[in-house]
């Protein structure tokens, strides 16, 4: 939720941007394409329409099958804002890359580039840390990426979700890789 201070600053910066409210109270309407991947994307949505509704923007949203979904945002490129969770996976050039990359921006791939951001200096700085040994020369680009990130805004962070494992303590080396997709179960065995 937005604190006052938060719809305080966001609204100013809407008035300075040259997007004053109207006698309606709006300042322009929107369609949020929310993520079709069940209930609590649908709530996540609803909540997003109630915030933008505080700093004077009207949303609609827009609940699509996947298949239309997917079409809509990484083919079409139809869309004004969507909300989406992306894994980024245990390196950045695997996860990070095609999120941002001028040549992630391939219609028809999903879950590539789908603000189609494209920039030459961060394009230039991933390309440099693709293949940069020493990991603190690489941890430096990879910052002065997250900079230009966070200035530019391509993509709005909002959540981090975890996805907790319980296993039960009979079984042993259930989970031996670094990310889920990884997982071999058959390599846990019962102790």
């Amino acid at each position: 939720m937005m604190s006052p201070k938060r719809i305080e600053v966001a609204n100013r910066l809407l008035d300075e941007a040259g997007y004053p409210r109207k006698s309606d109270g709006y300042r322009f309407e929107i369609t949020h394409d929310i993520t079709p991947y069940g209930g609590e994307w649908k709530s996540f949505g609803e909540y997003t329409v109630q915030q933008l509704d505080k700093i004077g923007i009207k949303a609609r949203l827009r609940v699509e099958d996947v298949a239309t979904w997917l079409k809509r945002i990484y083919t079409n490129y139809d869309f004004t804002l969507s909300s989406n969770w992306l894994n980024t996976f245990a390196d950045p050039v695997f996860g990070v890359h095609r999120l941002y990359h001028s040549n992630a921006i391939k219609p028809g791939t999903v879950f590539k580039n789908a603000s189609r951001w494209s920039s030459p200096l961060t394009d230039k700085l991933m390309d440099m840390a693709s293949v940069e040994p020493d990991q603190e020369e690489r941890g430096a680009l990879y910052q002065a990426f997250q900079k230009i990130l966070v200035e530019e805004v391509p993509v709005t962070w909002i959540h981090e979700i975890q996805f907790p494992t319980v296993i039960n303590a009979q079984y042993k080396d259930v989970i031996t890789k670094c990310h889920w997709n990884c997982w071999k179960f058959p390599e846990g065995y019962k102790a």
